[in-house]
C-alpha cells in the first residue's frame, strides 16, 4: 500500500516538475487594511511597482 502512494507520487511530481519550471513569473500577494490614501497603501503600490521592475518581471 505504501509503495503505491510513493509511486503516486513520484508520478505526480515527474507532472507537476516541468510545469513548475516553466513558469517565468511568480506571483507575490499580500494585503492590509488601510485605507488607498495612507502612505502605508501608497508604499506598498510602489514597492510592488520595484519588485517587478528590478527583477525584470519574475516576481509581480
Amino acid at each position: 500500500m505504501l509503495r503505491k502512494y510513493a509511486i503516486l507520487l513520484g508520478a505526480i511530481a515527474a507532472i507537476a516538475m516541468p510545469m513548475a519550471s516553466a513558469s517565468a513569473q511568480t506571483v507575490l500577494k499580500w494585503a492590509h487594511v488601510y485605507e488607498t490614501s495612507e502612505p502605508f497603501h501608497t508604499e506598498t503600490v510602489w514597492a510592488a511597482e520595484e519588485i517587478k521592475k528590478r527583477t525584470q518581471g519574475r516576481y509581480t
